[in-house]
């Protein structure tokens, strides 16, 4: 796992859910690759939503 990060950008979030879908497509737990997948998902909605406002 890599060390967390303060997220500035959308970027960043796009990142943090390409993280979180690699985990889930080498999980080899079906319980625990669909709570990465459900990470990685949120992780999207925050880049799709992203404001500048958010990057502090």
């Amino acid at each position: 796992m890599e060390a967390l990060h303060t997220v500035r950008t959308a970027d960043d979030c796009r990142e943090k859910a390409r993280q979180f879908f690699a985990r889930a497509v080498a999980e080899k737990d079906p319980a625990q690759r669909e709570a990465w997948l459900v990470q990685g998902e949120r992780w999207m909605q925050r880049w799709r939503y992203w404001t500048p406002s958010q990057g502090g």
